[in-house]
């Protein structure tokens, strides 16, 4: 077992039981890092993801955010939810992250916090359908 594994083997269940639940997809690990990562398709259009980060055994943080990609303008539409810290072990840590999932999915557009331009020169590199077809396959929330 990786120490990353040993880390989260308290939660992995409940964290599991979430995404059974609720449908997102787990992304274990990005880049190393400890995160378990829900992505899902935001109702609304674009792409939504929760984060769980194990600070240590006895403390996770609960962030996410929610993009869409405007390819025509080259600007990225961003609304983040800032990280909240749940003790550990916690009897709500299933609720917590579910409470987070529906906070995010839902969300309306024009509620950004960030607005990212400039990336016209990168994504028209290919044409639109290649951009959208290049996007994460990621699931619809189960309701």
């Amino acid at each position: 077992m990786s120490d990353l594994d040993e880390l989260f083997s308290d939660i992995a269940p409940i964290l599991t039981d979430v995404s059974q639940r609720k449908g997102p997809r787990i992304e274990k690990y990005y880049q190393n890092q400890p995160v378990w990562d829900f992505g899902f398709l935001h109702p609304s259009g674009g792409y939504a993801h929760v984060t769980t980060q194990r600070a240590d055994s006895e403390k996770l943080f609960i962030s996410g955010s929610w993009w869409v990609d405007d390819y025509d303008a080259g600007v990225r539409h961003i609304r983040w939810l800032a990280p909240r810290e749940v003790k550990l072990p916690s009897s709500l840590l299933g609720h917590d992250i579910e409470a987070a999932i529906d906070e995010i999915a839902g969300w309306r557009a024009g509620t950004w916090t960030q607005e990212a331009g400039g990336m016209a020169e990168h994504w028209q590199r290919y044409s639109k359908s290649e951009f959208e077809s290049m996007q994460r396959k990621w699931p619809s929330l189960r309701r």
